[in-house]
């Protein structure tokens, strides 16, 4: 998209030309262009042609997003200890529509978004954040209320219930 992407560049560049070497890699339409690189290097390609450059989502995406969005969190494994980690905390308005007729219930779901690195660099234990752990989100209470949901790429999304006492 002509923006530039700061990445190793290595692998073949199409027909039987091999590129490498690090620097400032420009995706164009047609083109890419490596400047600053070991070898500095021109690599024409057809539009048809992927280019495929590793994009490490966690430390670009996900780490950009907390630092913009998240806020103090405390998470109270059912298994012991305190963690103040942060997280991206949210309430989703959910739609249900029964197929059979009814009425619409809109529902709003809280729930909290966090970074696994992050989990792991503040010592939480394996396995936690899991259902039932104990949060404390602005001051209030929160219950996890199913198993985390996780992607490939680091990032965990729990689905949340107010909770009665921190217990």
């Amino acid at each position: 998209t002509g923006a530039p992407v700061a990445a190793p560049v290595a692998g073949s560049g199409g027909a039987g030309e091999t590129i490498g070497g690090t620097g400032t890699v420009t995706l164009a339409p047609a083109s890419v262009q490596a400047t600053g690189a070991t070898s500095p290097l021109t690599w024409a390609r057809t539009p048809a042609t992927p280019v495929t450059l590793p994009v490490d989502f966690d430390t670009t995406a996900l780490l950009a997003g907390m630092d913009a969005f998240a806020e103090p969190v405390q998470l109270l494994p059912a298994g012991g200890g305190l963690f103040n980690v942060r997280g991206v905390f949210e309430t989703s308005l959910r739609e249900i529509r029964p197929d059979r007729g009814g009425a619409q219930v809109d529902s709003i779901r809280p729930v909290l978004g966090l970074r696994a690195a992050e989990l792991l660099a503040a010592g939480v234990p394996a396995g936690s954040p899991a259902q039932g752990d104990m949060l404390v989100i602005r001051g209030a209470a929160w219950r996890v209320a199913d198993a985390p949901g996780a992607d490939s790429e680091g990032h965990l999304r729990l689905a949340l219930m107010i909770a009665e006492t921190l217990n």
